[in-house]
């Protein structure tokens, strides 16, 4: 009976220490972009030949999918997963960022209009370029 308890306890005490730490896991850093460009450049290659671009994009590893655009900022979304900023070419919208954790409080730093660096991944190209774990940094 006892080693019951024993074996429990430690599966319970290994589940555990499972639990926290992944909670505490912070994500691989981004690869240096392997692509610089502003968003209207991007827009434009997109239109030039879009199957191309996304087969470009869609199946790359994280180092080729890893990029820096520069834009406007045309919106900032916050919700409870935290903030996106979105980036507009010639008035529409081209590019959502969803940012790190650290960015919530980042509508006081940044607003609508601003000319923005960001730095992340593709992860999905529509009409729309689709980035993850990115970064932000003023113009």
């Amino acid at each position: 009976m006892n080693w019951k308890i024993i074996g429990i306890v430690i599966i319970l005490g290994i589940i555990g220490w499972l639990v926290i730490k992944n909670l505490n896991k912070k994500p691989d850093p981004i690869p240096k972009p392997v692509v610089v460009t502003h968003i209207d450049s991007l827009a434009k290659e997109f239109a030039l030949d879009s199957f191309k671009f996304k087969e470009k994009f869609n199946n790359a590893n994280d180092s080729l999918r890893s990029i820096e655009v520069k834009g406007i900022i045309s919106r900032i979304k916050v919700d409870t997963a935290g903030v996106s900023i979105i980036l507009h070419s010639s008035g529409v919208e081209k590019a959502i960022c969803r940012m790190d954790k650290d960015y919530h409080n980042l509508e006081a730093d940044s607003k609508v209009g601003d000319t923005v660096s960001i730095k992340g991944l593709i992860i999905k190209v529509t009409d729309l370029f689709i980035l993850e774990r990115c970064s932000i940094s003023k113009n």
